[in-house]
């Protein structure tokens, strides 16, 4: 059992886009909606975007920025905050965690797409 949960996240951290796409089909599955599954597919498989840019910065280009990301989100998580604070009057935090979580989804597939480019171009320069 404990292999399967490895070789689960392996898969995950490998191929990001089709873990976002699984868990598309598994919630439009469940609910039938697909609205809500494709919500949910974006703010679910937003860690797993950031645990695959941690790994391939950390391999391929031996950067450890995984403080300095976190430091950022968390800056940024302020600031939506205060947004919603400062628009609303209220703070609702189930609704500022679903738009900073697609936010970072947003950014993280991104620079997956980025990072993914210049790894290639890399490999076929040397």
């Amino acid at each position: 059992m404990p292999n399967v949960l490895v070789y689960l996240l392996a898969f995950a951290i490998t191929f990001p886009f089709l873990m976002t796409l699984l868990i598309y089909c598994l919630v439009k599955a469940l609910t039938g909606s697909k609205k809500k599954a494709f919500h949910h597919a974006i703010e679910w498989s937003a860690l797993i975007y950031l645990v695959t840019n941690d790994f391939i910065l950390r391999t391929y280009f031996s950067l450890n920025l995984s403080l300095l990301i976190l430091l950022i989100m968390l800056i940024i998580f302020l600031l939506f905050i205060i947004f919603q604070w400062r628009l609303v009057g209220d703070i609702f935090i189930k609704r500022v965690c679903q738009l900073f979580l697609r936010a970072t989804f947003l950014c993280q597939s991104l620079l997956n797409i980025g990072l993914v480019i210049v790894i290639l171009i890399k490999s076929l320069i040397n």
